[in-house]
C-alpha cells in the first residue's frame, strides 16, 4: 500500500531556510531599504544645503544620487562588519531598541524568589 507524503514528517529541516536571502553586499532586502534610506535623506539634506548656497532645485536628486550609490556601496561592508557573530535579527532589534525602548526590559536589578519583610 502506497502511503501519502503528507503523512510522513520532515526530520530534518536546515536552519537557513529560515534565513532572509542576501540581496546585495551581504544585505538582506530590509537592511538594503534601511541603507538606501538613509542615503536618501542624506543627499536630500546635502542637496537642500547646495540650493540654499546657489539656488537652483536641480541640485537636489544631482546630491541624491551619488549619496544613494555610495550608501548601497559602503553600507553594505559597515552592515557586515556590524553584524558578524550576531543573530540573523539583530539589526531590526537594535533600531526597536533605539526607537521604542519601552517594548524592552532594560533595567539591571538582582531579583529573589523568596519574600522580603
Amino acid at each position: 500500500m502506497k502511503e501519502h507524503l503528507s503523512s510522513e514528517t520532515i526530520t530534518f529541516i536546515p536552519e537557513r531556510l529560515n534565513k532572509p536571502p542576501v540581496v546585495y553586499r551581504g544585505m538582506t532586502i530590509s537592511e538594503l531599504a534601511i541603507v538606501a534610506i538613509s542615503g536618501l535623506g542624506i543627499g536630500f539634506v546635502i542637496g537642500v544645503v547646495i540650493v540654499l548656497f546657489l539656488g537652483n532645485s536641480v541640485w537636489i536628486p544631482t546630491a541624491i544620487v551619488p549619496t544613494l550609490f555610495l550608501s548601497i556601496r559602503f553600507g553594505g561592508v559597515y552592515l557586515s562588519r556590524l553584524k558578524r557573530g550576531k543573530p540573523d535579527n539583530w539589526l531590526e532589534r537594535f533600531f526597536e531598541l533605539k526607537f521604542s525602548p519601552s517594548k524592552f526590559i532594560t533595567t539591571a536589578q538582582d531579583w529573589a524568589v523568596k519574600r522580603t519583610r
